[in-house]
C-alpha cells in the first residue's frame, strides 16, 4: 500500500512506526495520492533533504500540499536553511510558514 516510500530510504520498520502513528484514513490518502506525495518528495530530494521519515512523521500535511504551492512557500526563504530544518528538526518550519 505505502511501500513505495521505500524509494526514499524509509525502511519496513519505519513504514511499520508510520502505519502506528497514523490513522486509517491518512495511511489510505498515502497510498492514493502516491503521485503528490512522490512529487513532493522527489521535489524535496532534489533539494537536498535526505530525512523522509520524520518528514511524514512530523509534517505529514507536507507530503499532501500542492507542488506549485510548496515551492512558493519555499522560495520565500533560503533553501539551504529549509533544507537544513527538514533534515533536522523539521517542527521549525511552522515558524517559517511552511
Amino acid at each position: 500500500m505505502i511501500d513505495y516510500l521505500k524509494e526514499y530510504g524509509i525502511s519496513n520498520e519505519d513504514i511499520a512506526e508510520i502505519k502506528g502513528r497514523f490513522d486509517e484514513k491518512n495511511i489510505y490518502n498515502l497510498s492514493i495520492m502516491k503521485e503528490n506525495v512522490c512529487d513532493v518528495l522527489n521535489y524535496l530530494k532534489e533539494i537536498g533533504v535526505t530525512n523522509f521519515k520524520n518528514v511524514i512523521l512530523y509534517r505529514l500535511d507536507l507530503c499532501f500540499m500542492d507542488l506549485t504551492y510548496l515551492k512558493k512557500q519555499i522560495s520565500k526563504y533560503d533553501i539551504k536553511l529549509i533544507v537544513y530544518i527538514m533534515n533536522n528538526d523539521i517542527c521549525d518550519l511552522l515558524d517559517f510558514d511552511i
